[in-house]
């Protein structure tokens, strides 16, 4: 698949299924950011993984020096993409891209 196939199908996804994520699917998500690159091969992420927000905030006891920077959901998800949004809902080439001044 090319890059561009990939980027113009892809989506945020904002409702997911009550569904329950299988476990291998999630150790292979886990195994794909564990294994991405990171500047100077720095790895500085640490992840955390669960379930329920509330218990979340409850449990984590995270070091003062620790700050939590983002959470990423994972599920099914329960809405369907309209890839067509790019033709419509995108800035136009012209209104993005300069080439050599503004």
């Amino acid at each position: 698949m090319r890059f561009i196939d990939i980027a113009k199908t892809r989506y945020s996804c904002r409702d997911y299924k009550p569904d329950h994520v299988d476990e291998k699917e999630l150790a292979l998500v886990l195994e794909a950011a564990r294994v991405a690159p990171s500047a100077i091969n720095y790895q500085p992420t640490c992840w955390i993984c669960n379930f329920n927000l509330p218990l979340l905030k409850q449990i984590c006891d995270l070091p003062e020096h620790i700050e939590p920077i983002a959470m990423i959901p994972l599920g099914y998800p329960n809405d369907q993409s309209n890839i067509q949004r790019h033709e419509t809902k995108r800035k136009s080439k012209n209104e993005i891209i300069h080439w050599e001044k503004f």
